[in-house]
């Protein structure tokens, strides 16, 4: 019961637990939203002013004494303000006795019609099944963990037990090697030291924190861990964490909070190793959720998230300096439901298999991504999605993603290869001035040649898109899956493929609640068996990426050969339009005889001229992919013949 109270309180604290529990109150139960309305909600919220109904201070104390001893909890001020109805405590530590320099740092927290009498009740295991309002809000400023760095510091610090040099024996000596130096055999084994100080590790700075947190209707739900440790799968899925995520996931089962808006949350690290410098930034402006149930959330929002990585050259391991950092304007989240996974893990068991509509991930949008490299951008991601909110049991049903006006600045990753190669190979032969003209380094790529040839053919910083579909029946097997990627002015391509999987049914009969005890060759016959082709089809647009794409090859001749100690260029004399018919001619030579010259043709043509390229398997009757595969590689009759047996179609288009 002491690791319920400590657990609960912790969580409890360190998310600024608030709420009233009002009728339609997403505490309780889902709403309508996107994260759109949830971030105008949270402006809103950052600015209005609230009005709680207490008339007299909470009575924080009991809480406080209602905690386990080995949990500290102290304030510097308690106050009521009249004009809002709130208790202000200011200065609020929340820690652990064993860890004095060690917890949390509240600098105001405003608790408005906070139930200090449902708190106190269940941090001693009262009220346990009751879903009652805790707060009207709470109102939260600088908050931040604190002492992590020391923490980390002093439990690095004890350094590991070192043995004497073992003595060796004449009569456990080595024979001495015919012409061994005086003096052997050794007495001793040979000493090896080490500076300490250039491996140890040190921390700088180890912070989190939130420069305000707004919670909005919060409400306590009923708690229904079992005492029971977990059994089955669960206890295989997580092994000697299962009991602490039972709890876990039991604590977060009882949080329910209408909305939750965040400010200026940063986290903070950086630690010097092995003579290297090292910190990692992660920081965001506004994050906003509305409707959250345990692990159920109806949507969210971040809003100005940077991830940030540097890391300075070692001058031990050699590893060159690093800056990397990722950027998203704004980043949305809907109906992510994990509640119901979450209660059955509280209780220590797995989600049986009837139990189908068990989880979703979410919708998940991004704008304007930015991946920085040393400071140049690397990538932009203009929008893009992924959406996994169908399933059936633990299996995706459905599975959507997308990304479109993504540009790949591939000039730039050519420069930074050349650089980097440079540094290498300077490593390896030393300057130039300096190297041996017998061991001079091999000629390398001209790299800035490469990105200019690049940018000459519009192949520098294409923009691009990509789409992803997946579906699957869960009952009859029946599967779908879409492709499609291309590039601005360049070629789309998508591919579509139909057919069949073993139904859900089918493999849950043939594995049993010991999931180790399943016969595996069997499951795998099934798949054979039961995974079939109906449909491929491979759709091809050239939108001048062709032409673009044989020119850069014709110019790229020249620069490679300098780069080979022979010169030789086998591109020599050649152009991109050359080098293109020379293409489309090869493929119309090999489709020369009549079996196989109306698959072979039209990508011959389409080679040569562009335009749009349409090949398409689609047999008779359904066939299991070995059969295929068989069909395929089967030398039994003319390739013309198999492939139109399979349903081949392949047409060019202007």
């Amino acid at each position: 019961m002491r690791t319920f109270r400590a657990g609960l309180f912790a969580l409890a604290l360190a998310t600024g637990l608030a709420g009233c529990g009002q009728g339609g109150s997403a505490a309780l139960s889902a709403v309508e939203t996107d994260p759109k309305a949830v971030e105008a909600l949270v402006t809103k919220l950052q600015t209005e002013s609230f009005k709680g109904k207490a008339t007299a201070p909470t009575d924080f104390a009991a809480v406080r004494d209602a905690l386990p001893k080995d949990v500290t909890l102290t304030w510097g001020n308690l106050s009521f303000d009249a004009a809002t109805g709130s208790t202000v405590l200011t200065q609020v530590k929340l820690g652990l006795a064993s860890a004095p320099g060690v917890g949390i740092n509240i600098d105001e927290l405003r608790l408005y019609d906070f139930d200090s009498d449902f708190a106190k009740a269940r941090l001693s295991g009262q009220r346990l099944t009751e879903s009652a309002p805790l707060a009207a809000r709470i109102d939260a400023k600088g908050i931040s963990l604190f002492g992590m760095a020391t923490m980390l510091n002093q439990s690095m610090s004890v350094a590991p037990a070192v043995e004497p040099p073992v003595a060796i024996t004449p009569e456990t000596a080595t024979v001495p090697p015919e012409g061994a130096p005086d003096g052997w055999p050794p007495t001793s084994e040979p000493s090896f030291e080490f500076d300490d100080a250039m491996f140890a590790t040190s921390f700088d700075r180890y912070d989190f924190g939130f420069g305000r947190i707004i919670l909005n209707d919060v409400v306590l739900r009923p708690y229904e861990a079992s005492v029971a440790p977990p059994t089955g799968g669960i206890a295989d899925m997580y092994g000697p964490g299962a009991v602490f995520m039972q709890q876990y996931m039991g604590f977060m089962r009882t949080l329910g909070i209408d909305t939750f808006a965040g400010f200026d949350m940063k986290a903070d690290f950086a630690m010097t190793q092995m003579g290297q410098k090292v910190s990692a930034t992660v920081s965001a402006e506004t994050t906003g959720t509305r409707g959250m149930r345990g692990g159920d959330v109806d949507a969210s929002f971040i809003r100005g998230m940077m991830i940030a990585f540097d890391a300075s050259a070692s001058s031990v391991t050699g590893a060159p300096a690093m800056n990397f950092s990722y950027a998203i304007e704004h980043m949305g989240i809907e109906d992510m439901r994990f509640d119901k996974l979450y209660s059955y893990m509280a209780k220590g068991t797995m989600p049986p298999r009837t139990e189908t509509d068990l989880l979703s991930y979410g919708l998940i949008t991004m704008q304007n991504q930015v991946m920085k490299v040393g400071g140049k951008d690397i990538m932009t991601v203009g929008e893009s999605s992924f959406d996994a909110r169908k399933f059936h049991w633990f299996i995706p049903t459905e599975i959507k993603a997308s990304a479109t006006n993504a540009v790949i600045d591939f000039a730039a990753i050519t420069q930074m290869s050349g650089e980097f190669a440079s540094q290498i190979q300077a490593e390896q032969y030393g300057p130039a001035s300096d190297a041996d003209p017998a061991y001079a380094p091999p000629p390398m790529p001209d790299f800035a040649a490469i990105a200019a040839t690049m940018e000459k053919h519009g192949l520098a910083r294409p923009n691009m898109n990509f789409n992803f579909g997946w579906n699957w029946n869960a009952t009859s097997g029946d599967a779908k899956v879409d492709l499609g990627f291309g590039g601005d002015k360049l070629m789309q391509m998508g591919l579509k493929y139909e057919g069949g999987f073993p139904d859900f049914k089918s493999v849950s009969d043939m594995i049993p609640e010991d999931a180790g005890m399943t016969n595996m060759d069997g499951v795998a016959q099934l798949f054979d068996k039961r995974s079939t082709l109906k449909l491929i089809n491979v759709n091809i647009v050239d939108n001048g990426g062709l032409t673009k794409m044989f020119n850069f090859t014709a110019d790229m001749g020249p620069i490679m050969a300098a780069a080979d100690p022979s010169g030789f260029n086998p591109l020599e004399g050649q152009t991109g339009e050359s080098l293109r018919q020379m293409a489309g001619g090869m493929l119309t030579t090999f489709g020369a005889t009549p079996d196989i010259a109306p698959f072979v043709t039209p990508v011959a043509n389409f080679v040569m001229q562009g335009g749009k390229l349409n090949l398409a398997f689609q047999p008779p009757q359904p066939m299991t992919f070995s059969a295929f595969g068989q069909k395929m590689t089967s030398t039994a009759q003319a390739p013309g013949v198999t492939l139109k047996e399979l349903g081949l179609k392949v047409e060019h288009s202007k």
